[in-house]
């Protein structure tokens, strides 16, 4: 049943009256300071009484997310356009990947997956002079590339080794140049992530790295010692030269935003050593127990996530939603979380083809705090727009410079704060320093940056945004809003190509010929 045709959202209608431009509504719940392995996720902060809570628990049960999860795990077809399951959760979860049949596929690519990070980091696999690799260039876009970028980045104090690890994934060639120009191609590695193998900007950047090879090894033949491919297209990676045992499969069944428990991360795992790989995805199996097993809906962290998600976005019309990262090491979770977010989510047809009159995902954006403070905060705090906002916080960072880290989460601390509770001024003409508030956040505070920590952390956001998904009745696992753009792109590049080759003017010249 669609959302809007069930009792509890006419009711939740009703009750979001009370709540919106509101600034004396200061209740909080602390019963919703929810722990988990290393976890804690504030919902205090959260604009909410009990009989909202109530009903978007009946909104749950009407909707039946609890069926949704069920055929989630169980591996169904959840996926109706693409006719195929969504099985991210087996490559980390061992008691599901036996329960949907990819136990042993998932068991023999980690297997392979440690020999070959074993072999680059005792030197046994090298390039086609003998010389160990000191270099590793991933070349892959959007989920090829998103998660294992904020892994390295996370995890970076459990570097293993002394390779270096590079990324190209836009098809500008000022990614290409800045970071090729300073590698030996004797000593460099290219580990290429793409699903399909038909990805432009990745099949233009490994034509780029093929040449760029030859031209200064004159060695065009000894390429294939120098590249690893990460593809559901095993047949298109084999017609490229790439030997058999330098590819690595990524199951049909799992997105590319949903791949980092894959070999897609293959570069982290090199950087980061298997055994760190391995931590992350036990903190992710426990997240996904948590998930399966926790049938209280209110104690269920990814449910009660959701069931938030939407009462901010259908009944609070809250238009974006901002991730609020105070932890440098943890940058790259906004491209990763807006990515999982908005791919997933950004519908507007139920999964059974029906249009939609209400809304989906908000827009997702974010940066670092205390950075964020001086620029964007000030919109936060007096613009017009409704939001809500999730903050990223890390208790312990060791013993070094503790008045930088007493000041960030003091800083983190406050800004929740103040956009639930604003500032009120009593005059008038003092108007400029009021801040309307009633804004709704939610706080997720880590113990520690660990593999295990991050791996729930990752994992219960997957989680959250399937059930957004089976909430609003639409399917969180296509993409077809990315497939018309890129066939558009085709045609005008062709006409780039033939204007060039014709005429000899620049683009800028003949702009005018391509709007």
């Amino acid at each position: 049943m669609k959302p809007d045709n069930t009792d509890s959202w006419q009711i939740l209608k009703e009750q979001a009256k009370r709540f919106k431009n509101n600034q004396d509504f200061n209740q909080a719940n602390r019963t919703l300071l929810l722990d988990f392995d290393g976890l804690k996720v504030d919902f205090t902060h959260q604009i909410f009484d009990k009989r909202v809570l109530a009903n978007l628990v009946a909104l749950a049960e009407e909707t039946n997310l609890t069926k949704a999860i069920t055929h989630l795990v169980a591996g169904e077809q959840v996926n109706k356009s693409e006719k195929q399951s969504a099985l991210h959760i087996g490559l980390r979860h061992s008691e599901v990947a036996r329960e949907t049949g990819q136990y042993d596929s998932v068991f023999d690519q980690l297997e392979k997956m440690v020999e070959v990070e074993r072999s680059i980091s005792e030197g046994n696999r090298r390039g086609f002079t003998q010389k160990p690799f000191t270099d590793i260039v991933q070349i892959g876009i959007g989920g090829s590339h998103l998660g294992s970028k904020f892994l390295i980045e996370a995890l970076q104090e459990h570097r293993k080794g002394r390779v270096r690890i590079h990324f190209i994934s836009n098809v500008d060639p000022n990614n290409f140049l800045e970071t090729t120009k300073k590698l030996n191609p004797e000593t460099t590695l290219f580990i290429v992530v793409s699903k399909s193998f038909k990805t432009i900007e990745t099949a233009v950047n490994f034509r780029s790295v093929r040449s760029w090879f030859s031209e200064r090894t004159n060695k065009p033949q000894d390429f294939h010692k120098h590249v690893i491919a990460v593809t559901e297209n095993v047949e298109a990676a084999k017609i490229l030269g790439i030997q058999k045992n330098s590819i690595f499969k990524i199951p049909k069944a799992v997105g590319g935003r949903y791949s980092v428990w894959s070999a897609s991360s293959l570069a982290a795992i090199i950087y980061l050593g298997s055994n760190t790989f391995h931590r992350f995805l036990k903190g992710a199996a426990k997240a996904d127990q948590h998930f399966i097993d926790e049938k209280n809906k209110i104690k269920n962290i990814p449910i009660v996530s959701a069931l938030f998600s939407i009462w901010n976005r259908n009944f609070l019309d809250s238009q974006s939603h901002a991730l609020l990262v105070y932890n440098d090491k943890l940058k790259s979770l906004v491209d990763y979380i807006q990515q999982l977010e908005m791919e997933s989510n950004g519908k507007s047809y139920t999964d059974e083809n029906e249009n939609l009159d209400y809304s989906t995902s908000p827009i997702v954006w974010g940066g670092v705090g205390t950075n964020g403070q001086h620029s964007y905060h000030q919109l936060l705090h007096q613009g017009t727009n409704a939001f809500s906002a999730n903050f990223y916080l890390v208790a312990d960072q060791g013993e070094e410079l503790l008045e930088h880290q007493e000041w960030l989460i003091a800083n983190a601390l406050a800004q929740a704060k103040v956009l639930k509770h604003g500032n009120k001024v009593e005059e008038q003409s003092l108007n400029y320093k009021s801040l309307i508030g009633n804004h709704p956040s939610s706080t997720i505070l880590l113990d520690k940056i660990t593999p295990e920590t991050i791996g729930a952390l990752l994992a219960l956001h997957e989680h959250k945004v399937f059930c957004e998904g089976a909430l609003w009745h639409i399917n969180s696992f296509d993409q077809w809003g990315v497939e018309h753009g890129k066939n558009i792109a085709q045609a005008i590049h062709a006409k780039i190509v033939t204007s060039r080759g014709e005429s000899h003017r620049s683009f800028y010249d003949s702009y005018g010929e391509f709007i």
